[in-house]
């Protein structure tokens, strides 16, 4: 028991630092956009220390992240992977995220086939995984049991458009290949797909807990300093004119509720263990039971043992009347 209030006060702390970790590289990275961007190059300004910050810190944190998570004390840590009720409010609006993106990409998309434009099948499997991934996070927040083949499938494709965006991204012409804002997002769609397949491991019963945990803490870092960063950016005129990512960005922000709160439920909510005591007399009581004998069958009358077959040798006596009673 020693042991496990151990790992439940590492894990604490970790949730603790993790959540600091994210505040500071949103803080970070608002600061560098609003005050130390150029818009018209799409880069920060090569003397600004806030800027070199807000990228190194996100990449330091999740060093350190993955070095604490590989470590012992958290290889039988206990961590609450249950659906709750912040999980569901934030996976309705992630599904509400993916939903308005389907919604405003497919508008767009019939625009272009209205001007004559052909549309590359890649644009549709955008569109077709946004609508699935919203389909995921309904699932996520209305069903307390999943695994069947209809969330699985949705799941996959909640993961393929973290991967077709990441791809649109990187070919996107109007963003220089090494700009932040590119890689900056590159880093929170890979994030996100992390935690969203620790997220399928877990309603298919082949979870990893310390391989969720540091997703969590990872989607938390990269989605929240990338998502607020650029929807503020965004706002508040600092982006770069052609800047196509803010409809992604929109998603990812609802994505950074729910990372948050996965972390918090994982590191913060206490989980009530059996005494050890009782879990000892509970095995000893399962060995006792295997090895009983199995029960032998009923005798009959022909396979009774000689010794019951022998005449009884009971004295007779006499009731007052004289008469023998056996």
């Amino acid at each position: 028991m020693k042991n496990s209030s151990n790992s439940r006060a590492a894990l604490r702390l970790f949730g603790t630092l993790s959540l600091v970790a994210a505040a500071l590289c949103i803080a970070f990275r608002v600061v560098g956009i609003m005050m130390f961007f150029d818009s018209d190059i799409g880069y920060f300004q090569n003397d600004s220390i806030v800027a070199t910050i807000a990228q190194i810190l996100p990449i330091v944190f999740v060093a350190v992240a993955l070095v604490v998570c590989v470590l012992p004390i958290f290889k039988n840590v206990p961590c609450c992977t249950t659906h709750s009720k912040p999980i569901n409010v934030c996976a309705i609006l992630c599904a509400g995220g993916f939903g308005g993106y389907a919604v405003s990409y497919g508008i767009t998309l019939f625009d272009y086939i209205s001007l004559g434009f052909t549309i590359p099948t890649s644009y549709w499997l955008i569109l077709a995984s946004s609508v699935f991934a919203a389909v995921f996070f309904i699932l996520i927040a209305f069903r307390e049991q999943n695994g069947n083949a209809i969330y699985v499938i949705s799941g996959i494709f909640a993961v393929l458009w973290m991967i077709l965006s990441l791809a649109a991204s990187y070919f996107d012409v109007y963003l220089q290949m090494n700009s932040p804002l590119k890689m900056g997002f590159q880093f929170a769609t890979l994030a996100a797909a992390l935690l969203i397949i620790n997220e399928l491991r877990v309603d298919l019963d082949v979870k990893h807990t310390r391989l969720h945990l540091f997703s969590a803490s990872v989607a938390t870092i990269f989605l929240g300093s990338v998502s607020i960063a650029s929807v503020v950016g965004t706002v508040m005129e600092k982006m770069p004119m052609y800047y196509d990512l803010y409809t992604s960005d929109c998603v990812l922000l609802p994505l950074f509720l729910f990372s948050v709160v996965r972390l918090c439920v994982m590191c913060f909510t206490p989980i009530e263990e059996p005494d050890v005591d009782v879990l000892d007399q509970t095995a000893i009581t399962e060995d006792e039971e295997a090895r009983e004998p199995e029960p032998q069958a009923e005798l009959t009358g022909e396979d009774e043992p000689e010794a019951e077959k022998q005449p009884s040798t009971d004295i007779p006596t006499q009731d007052v009347n004289g008469e023998e009673q056996q």
